[in-house]
């Protein structure tokens, strides 16, 4: 009889023993416990960070236009002439500053395509900073289909060029060029190397870039 009694005073603390034993597994078996959800979230944090530090680089990479070559107060009102008039500076460096006697402003500008020189261009304004007019505006839909990448590298066309003078100082600068000269209407460029001596404007050789031909070649002597 005593046996009987004991059983019955302990059978309630054993049961809720049991039950909070099986609950304590069921959330230990849960999918939904903290500890599975948080690799995930780790692994979520690490996904945005690795896309926004290549999303930077590539912003890096867009714009790779050399810096101005005019005086930093010229650089000043170039950048608020042209901010004012709505004027964009993506691919353009400024290499010469002047102002008329009428009080015009006249700006020179190489003009770069994916980082390579492709042409020049003058922008023009009046006397009270309203824009005037654009001298050969730049078009980047002539350089759109056009690789950057040479199949003739930088030493290979400065070996021959070397072959055509004894002048041994000269650079090699990547070049889009227009291989039907000055003729009106008509353009057909063609990505190249400048060759020239690093102090002295002549003699320059322009030597395409895929071919290794020779497209222009002037030693600056005049008659």
């Amino acid at each position: 009889m005593k046996k009987i009694l004991i059983f019955i005073f302990f059978l309630p603390l054993f049961l809720a023993t049991g039950c909070s034993r099986q609950a304590i597994t069921k959330q230990l078996q849960s999918p939904t416990n903290n500890i599975n959800r948080a690799p995930k979230e780790v692994s979520t944090q690490n996904s945005v960070s690795t896309t926004s530090s290549t999303d930077q680089k590539n912003n890096k990479n867009i714009d790779k236009t050399p810096a101005h070559l005019i005086l930093p107060d010229q650089v000043t009102t170039m950048e608020e002439l042209m901010s004012k008039n709505g004027r964009s500076l993506v691919g353009l460096q400024a290499y010469r500053f002047e102002k008329d006697q009428l009080g015009m402003t006249h700006i020179r500008f190489n003009f770069f395509v994916n980082g390579v020189l492709a042409d020049e261009t003058i922008y023009h304004f009046k006397a009270d900073d309203t824009f005037s007019s654009i001298s050969n505006e730049p078009d980047t839909n002539l350089y759109a289909h056009i690789s950057t990448t040479p199949q003739i590298s930088e030493g290979q066309a400065l070996v021959i060029a070397s072959a055509r003078t004894k002048d041994s100082s000269f650079v090699a600068t990547k070049i889009f060029w227009n291989i039907t000269g000055g003729e009106p209407g008509i353009k057909h460029i063609v990505l190249a190397w400048k060759i020239q001596p690093s102090n002295n404007p002549y003699p320059v050789i322009i030597i395409d870039a895929q071919t290794g031909d020779i497209l222009y070649d002037d030693n600056g002597i005049r008659y």
